[in-house]
């Protein structure tokens, strides 16, 4: 069991990665339970200060996190979104025994120009795909992941750009390609 902790009166919100959010401070379940709605939860004491939630979700098949070159979780277009770098990390952690097909989609977008982005799974490229900076629904259909942990890399060229430069801000980040949830949907008939 997972337990997940707010302060009295607020509410959890659901966000991808097994992370939920409580009255806006990030906090992490070490459980990595995948998104999870406020109908998940289920409320086993309160206390003065905070309220304890029983996480009834069922564990997932696989979990997706971010790694290595991705930035914080940060809002924007109304989604939730990760900034990266160059050659952003995604493991996949699929708990089944034997390999089994999934399709993967996110929603990507670029910073201040088209990229060129290229999705490498495992040592193998899935193919290269053009972000423009508007929103771009990405589909990889059928993707093989063996049991335990499988590596997506996400390969943008030209790569990353200052974005104080750009926008004459503060920020002072390297931004290249933001990626949105990931979500994994597995195949009906498996091979």
């Amino acid at each position: 069991w997972a337990y997940a902790q707010a302060a009295v009166g607020d509410k959890l919100s659901p966000i991808y990665g097994g992370r939920y959010t409580v009255a806006g401070s990030w906090q992490y379940n070490q459980g990595h339970f995948p998104s999870l709605s406020t109908k998940q939860f289920k409320l086993i004491k309160s206390f003065k200060d905070e309220d304890v939630y029983l996480v009834t979700a069922k564990a997932p098949k696989a979990l997706a996190y971010f790694a290595d070159n991705f930035g914080k979780l940060e809002e924007f277009y109304g989604h939730l979104w990760r900034w990266m770098e160059n050659d952003g990390k995604l493991i996949i952690d699929y708990r089944g025994k034997k390999a089994v097909s999934v399709n993967l989609s996110t929603t990507a977008t670029s910073f201040a120009r088209q990229r060129q982005l290229e999705v490498i799974l495992n040592g193998r490229s899935l193919g290269k795909f053009l972000i423009k900076p508007k929103l771009t629904k990405l589909v990889l259909s059928k993707i093989r992941l063996k049991p335990g942990k499988n590596l997506i890399v996400f390969k943008s060229r030209p790569g990353a750009q200052q974005i104080s430069k750009k926008l004459h801000n503060f920020d002072t980040r390297f931004v290249s390609v933001a990626i949105s949830s990931i979500d994994l949907n597995f195949s009906k008939h498996q091979n």
